[in-house]
């Protein structure tokens, strides 16, 4: 993704980017994924990350391999899903 000069302007890139039939739904959709991508992506470059073996260990599950961002758990814990239909 390429850095804008602010998110005023990247908003509008992301709402310009939707269909022209788009929700409010859609809308609040688009603009999640981007900040839960913007702060994984920041979280594995800070290396804040858990594998899915370390959560599957803290919750005495079988081992599988792949990656979560702490950030991205904690953010998602945070949004009323009901919304992102």
């Amino acid at each position: 993704m390429r850095k804008l000069h602010s998110i005023k302007d990247e908003a509008g890139e992301l709402i310009d980017s939707l269909p022209d039939r788009a929700t409010w739904q859609d809308v609040v959709r688009t603009v999640f994924e981007r900040l839960v991508i913007e702060e994984g992506i920041a979280d594995l470059e800070g290396r804040r990350v858990w594998t899915s073996d370390d959560i599957r260990r803290r919750l005495e599950m079988p081992l599988s391999g792949s990656f979560w961002s702490v950030r991205a758990l904690n953010t998602a814990a945070r949004i009323p899903w009901a919304y992102l239909g």
